[in-house]
């Protein structure tokens, strides 16, 4: 009987030790990095040219006719 409260008081102190040890661990590895400052001139594409082909193509985007009417 005195033999197995040995033995469970020493895992106990064990798992205690371990949890404490890692837990500890987990602190010091968590560090906060931030991402370099952008500055605002830092797209390329701000001075893009307009390669979009679809808004020349069209001969008829300004006649608005109803149907209806």
């Amino acid at each position: 009987m005195n033999k197995k409260i040995i033995i469970i008081a020493v895992a106990a102190i064990v798992v205690i030790a371990a949890m404490l040890y890692f837990s500890s661990k987990k602190i010091e590895q968590q560090s906060v990095t931030t991402a370099p400052a952008v500055s605002v001139g830092a797209n390329p594409l701000q001075k893009a040219p307009d390669l979009n082909p679809v808004d020349k193509a069209n001969p008829f985007n300004n006649i608005k006719t109803n149907p209806f009417q």
